[in-house]
């Protein structure tokens, strides 16, 4: 692998071609070619990622592991057109270990969310949905890695059950499985929430 450590979405790129060709550049390490691909799809892994991890996620370490992951494993795949799935279900599987891996201090973020910088001043519109936000990823941060990935791919990515079944490598009956024991977790948990659970109740009104 050639520099991907270094690459970044403002990185100058060269590669002209379309997605088969690069496919066929990232196999033969072709440093344009992984910068290329860096920064066609940089924003959609940082959406991904996000969705799954929450406010005060270092995105960028994160995302550049993702595609470190992704230059590793592109010798087993066999169509372009698979491309946005197949780095979809690498960076959730990052995802997956990163929550795993919460013992670190720097992922104390994700389930302690008086920990997380406060944001810049908000509209007044957008306060409680704000903070309503950030007591969402406190609940996941209680749940399992599988229930909390299967629940924000459902309802923040609104992904649907055989995509998450394939996103994350299960069948549809485990992923609905999880799927359900997450809402059930999360409907749970929610009652020692107060600023989700008036949000909720706003949204459902």
């Amino acid at each position: 692998m050639n520099h991907a450590s270094r690459l970044s979405p403002t990185t100058n790129v060269t590669f002209l071609g379309g997605e088969a060709e690069l496919v066929a550049g990232l196999k033969a390490n072709n440093p344009a070619a992984q910068r290329a691909f860096f920064t066609r799809y940089c924003r959609y892994v940082e959406r991904v990622l996000r969705g799954v991890l929450g406010p005060g996620a270092d995105l960028s370490d994160v995302t550049q592991d993702t595609f470190l992951a992704a230059f590793r494993q592109v010798g087993g795949l066999r169509a372009a057109v698979a491309l946005t799935e197949w780095l979809r279900t690498i960076a959730v599987g990052v995802a997956h270990n990163r929550i795993r891996s919460r013992t670190r201090n720097r992922w104390l973020l994700f389930f302690a969310p008086q920990l997380v910088p406060e944001p810049a001043p908000l509209a007044p519109a957008h306060l409680e949905a704000s903070q309503a936000l950030r007591e969402v990823y406190a609940v996941l941060g209680q749940m399992p890695a599988a229930e909390r990935i299967a629940f924000s791919l459902r309802h923040i990515e609104d992904m649907t059950v055989p995509e998450i079944a394939k996103t994350t490598g299960v069948s549809e009956s485990t992923a609905k499985r999880k799927l359900r024991h997450a809402e059930d977790l999360f409907e749970e948990a929610k009652q020692s929430h107060p600023a989700l659970l008036d949000w909720c109740r706003t949204e459902g009104s």
